[in-house]
């Protein structure tokens, strides 16, 4: 892609019918190939605007291509790699050159929003270094123990970075073809931890602005969860991972099971939501227990690398370990690629 010092603003659209030039399965641990069939092969319909100011490129969706064109308009074919991920069930590489077509758009008031929230963004980075600058900044910490003492695999890892003293010390984005280049603007997810904040908070702030919400039945709400074992499980137990719906009593026993797989592969709103007001019996009564595998993240700890002058804590995920300042350390089953909640 050529660099402008300009402002402009383009909509790319990719023909996606042809199937990848390469495609090759490294993990499929639910038969995920077999189930979908052809789609995966191909890149889904590609419909993109963005706006560019100067080297900066801004999705006004997300995506990232190779292609090239120029200030007349012309626009090559693009070309197109996947060869890292962050999903541990079923990890593929693919590659292919598919054509594009690319129209000029006007750099109006979206476009100039999105590099406002752009501009806003950068400057509320904190400032990056290296990891391998922890044992210069901090004697006696050893980098390369970070994140792999417990047994990570090192074609596992995505990113591992901590936050120490203002400063987010932060590794490579290694993939299986070289470095990931934009490292600091790479997606990650973080499963159980975004899921329990932003459910958490936003209940906190439903609470604020109508007291009692949080007490509100899911029953009264959705009307998918409006049976029996629905009418007395209120928000916060659904939070608290307390429904007292389960089938068993055994750590991922429920997790594993076919209904659930299916949960998790529904592509419908309304299959999503007929699987979860469906799946499980009421065992126990509502916010008295949890299910095991709900504390799941807390259980199997192991010391961390530290150091007198550096206390470490780690959050682990199947594809990176994240490390803080703190005197404890939560490792969540080390070494059980498959849990990446």
């Amino acid at each position: 892609m050529c660099h402008s010092g300009n402002k402009v603003a383009h909509r790319l659209r990719l023909d996606t019918s042809a199937a990848a030039a390469g495609f090759r399965v490294l993990e499929d641990e639910f038969g995920r190939l077999e189930q979908v069939g052809a789609p995966i092969r191909h890149l889904p319909p590609f419909d993109f605007r963005y706006v560019q100011e100067g080297r900066d490129l801004v999705p006004l969706a997300r995506g990232v291509l190779t292609w090239l064109f120029d200030a007349s308009g012309e626009v090559s074919r693009a070309a197109w790699q996947i060869v890292s991920e962050t999903c541990a069930y079923f990890r593929f590489d693919a590659w292919g050159v598919v054509a594009a077509d690319q129209q000029p758009l006007d750099p109006g008031a979206e476009a100039a929003a999105a590099l406002a929230r752009l501009r806003d963004h950068e400057r509320a980075r904190l400032p990056v270094r290296p990891l391998s600058r922890l044992d210069e900044d901090y004697p006696g910490v050893d980098h390369t123990e970070l994140g792999f003492s417990d047994g990570l695999a090192a074609a596992d890892l995505t990113v591992m970075g901590m936050r120490v003293g203002g400063i987010h010390y932060r590794s490579d984005c290694p993939t299986r073809q070289g470095l990931y280049p934009y490292c600091t603007t790479l997606p990650l997810p973080s499963y159980s931890t975004a899921k329990s904040l932003f459910a958490g908070i936003g209940l906190m702030r439903l609470q604020q602005m109508y007291p009692g919400s949080s007490r509100r039945t899911l029953a009264s709400l959705i009307e998918a969860c409006s049976g029996q074992k629905w009418r007395d499980v209120t928000i916060e137990d659904a939070l608290d991972m307390a429904t007292g719906n389960y089938d068993s009593t055994v750590m991922y026993e429920d997790e594993d099971a076919p209904g659930h797989l299916d949960f998790i592969f529904a592509d419908g709103h309304a299959e999503k939501l007929r699987l979860a007001c469906g799946l499980f019996e009421r065992r126990s009564e509502p916010g008295r227990r949890a299910p095991p595998w709900a504390a799941s993240t807390k259980s199997g700890c192991r010391s961390c690398p530290a150091s007198a002058a550096l206390p470490l804590r780690c959050f682990r995920t199947a594809s990176s370990t994240i490390t803080t300042p703190t005197a404890t350390c939560i490792d969540g089953r080390a070494g059980a690629k498959r849990r990446t909640r």
